[in-house]
């Protein structure tokens, strides 16, 4: 038996949008997508190194790096270079109670920053065991009158050692 035309209409004669409908729409949010991050790592604000030419003599410059620990024996200063002794002795300020070791310690970092007048940052850190009050005074000291010395003095967290005793 041989099928006419009218027979086949109904079914071969209609097209199926709704899979062509989600094949577009995934196509496009894909796209959406791909233009939207594209856009964003394109906007990445990056500085690249200047080129000075022939006039340029001046060489990489050093940072003093100044730390400053706080602990009962007195302030150790450090620079990214390695501890300042004083006499080749560590502590480089030795504690006393009667203050004299807060106005050393603005000496020494006075004497740091005649060295290097840039430099605005120190980077204290303290024993566990020192008073707090302790430490506000070595910062204090280390900003001089009106922040004159080093005007961003930063708090670091205090390292303990790890105890070496056996359970």
């Amino acid at each position: 038996m041989r099928r006419t035309l009218d027979e086949g209409a109904g079914e071969s004669g209609e097209l199926a949008l709704v899979p062509y409908l989600d094949i577009i729409t995934n196509v496009l949010l894909f796209l959406m997508m791909t233009v939207g991050f594209s856009v964003a790592a394109t906007e990445i604000p990056v500085s690249s190194p200047g080129t000075c030419g022939d006039h340029c003599v001046e060489g990489p410059r050093f940072r003093l790096g100044l730390a400053v620990h706080v602990s009962a024996a007195g302030f150790t200063l450090s620079t990214s270079s390695g501890p300042i002794r004083t006499g080749g002795a560590l502590p480089t300020v030795p504690a006393r109670d009667d203050g004299a070791d807060l106005v050393q310690l603005a000496q020494a970092a006075r004497a740091a920053k005649t060295r290097f007048p840039d430099d605005n940052r120190v980077v204290v850190s303290a024993d566990p065991r020192v008073p707090y009050e302790r430490v506000v005074q070595a910062m204090d000291a280390l900003r001089g009158p009106g922040g004159t010395l080093f005007g961003e003095v930063v708090l670091a967290a205090g390292v303990e050692q790890a105890s070496t005793s056996t359970r």
